[in-house]
C-alpha cells in the first residue's frame, strides 16, 4: 500500500472498521514509519478528546425545534427574498423600458422640430424619378447571382420588374455609363432610357 492510501486508512485503524488483511498491512506499515506513528497518535488524540466531552444530544424535540428554525430562516431570506428579487428585476427592466420608450419619443420630436430629419431626406426607391432609370431585360440563361453581381458593380437598385416579359426598371446615378456597361457585358438582351 501506499503512504497516501495509508494515511486515508487510519482513522478507520483507529476505530477498528478494516477487514483484518488491511488492519495488518496498515499496523505493518505504522511500524516501519516514524510520521505514520505521529499521525495515528494524533489522531487517537483528537478521538480522546471528542470522547472526553460530554455532549448531550437535543433529542427529538431539539431536532424538530432546529427544523422548524431552519425552515423560518430560508423563509424570510431564502425564498421570500428571491421572490423580492425577481419582482425587483422585473420592474426595473419595465421601468428602464418605459424611459427609453420616452426618450426615443422626446429625441425624435425634438430632432423633427429642428429640422435634421427632413421627410424630403427619405424617399422609396420605386419613387425615383424616370430620368434615372434604364429599362433592362437579361438574357433567358442568366443566372439571378450574375444580375446581383452586375448591379453591385453598377451601383444599380431594381425599381420594378420583372414584367410579364421580363422588364425590369433598374435606378443608375449615372444612366449613360450604365447603359454602356450594361450592352457590352453579354447578359444583356436589352436596355435603354426609360421614357420621361
Amino acid at each position: 500500500m501506499e503512504y497516501e492510501e495509508i494515511i486515508e486508512l487510519l482513522p478507520f485503524y483507529l476505530n477498528d472498521k478494516l477487514k483484518t488483511e488491511q488492519k495488518e498491512r496498515v499496523r505493518q506499515a505504522v511500524s516501519e514509519s516514524q510520521s505514520l506513528q505521529q499521525e495515528l497518535i494524533f489522531l487517537q488524540s483528537i478521538n480522546d478528546s471528542i470522547k472526553s466531552e460530554n455532549v448531550r444530544s437535543p433529542g427529538d424535540w431539539g431536532l424538530m425545534r432546529l427544523k422548524r428554525d431552519i425552515l423560518a430562516e430560508e423563509s424570510k431570506s431564502g425564498r421570500i427574498g428571491l421572490a423580492k428579487t425577481e419582482h425587483n428585476k422585473w420592474s426595473w427592466w419595465k421601468s428602464a423600458a418605459i424611459a427609453a420608450s420616452f426618450a426615443f419619443v422626446v429625441q425624435s420630436g425634438y430632432l423633427i422640430q429642428q429640422g435634421f430629419i427632413q421627410p424630403e431626406d427619405y424617399r422609396l426607391l420605386s419613387t425615383v424619378e424616370l430620368e434615372n432609370t434604364v429599362k433592362v431585360q437579361f438574357m433567358a440563361e442568366v443566372s439571378e447571382s450574375d444580375v446581383r453581381t452586375m448591379l453591385i458593380n453598377l451601383q444599380g437598385n431594381i425599381v420594378k420588374g420583372p414584367s410579364v416579359i421580363g422588364i425590369y426598371h433598374i435606378y443608375f446615378e449615372d444612366k449613360q455609363s450604365a447603359i454602356a456597361s450594361l450592352k457590352v457585358s453579354g447578359l444583356v438582351k436589352y436596355a435603354e432610357a426609360t421614357q420621361e
